[in-house]
């Protein structure tokens, strides 16, 4: 398991692919937590050819839906080695395996900021 000063690849001891990305923001005591079961239609990164990850949409076209999760990429990055920023991508993907974001929302603005996220193919054993 590697730590820095926000967030956290967590790796499941039988394989060396981390499985989770915790503490990525710091909870705030007035904001609304959720928990959420979602597909990954899209990964936004900071500029073209850019391998840092400042958020993700996922859509659900039964609800007819698209919803934003913004990641504090300075904070998640800022003390990762090279390998570990790549281990971010393996666990922040594209579909079509459902992931388990753990978010907050705050204000009367509805701002939403994401504090882990969990691969739910290496929850199921």
């Amino acid at each position: 398991m590697r730590q820095n000063a926000q967030g956290r690849l967590t790796e499941n001891p039988a394989e060396p692919t981390p499985w989770a990305i915790v503490g990525i923001e710091d909870r705030m005591p007035d904001c609304q937590q959720e928990l959420k079961s979602v597909v990954i239609d899209r990964v936004e990164y900071d500029k073209p050819m850019s391998d840092t990850i400042v958020g993700f949409r996922t859509r659900d076209d039964t609800a007819r839906t698209v919803t934003a999760f913004p990641i504090n990429s300075e904070g998640l990055y800022r003390t990762l080695a090279n390998a570990e920023r790549d281990a971010v991508a393996r666990v922040i993907h594209k579909g079509p395996e459902p992931v388990l974001v753990r978010y907050q929302v705050c204000g009367s603005g509805g701002y939403v900021s994401v504090l882990d996220i969990y691969r739910t193919d290496r929850t199921r054993r």
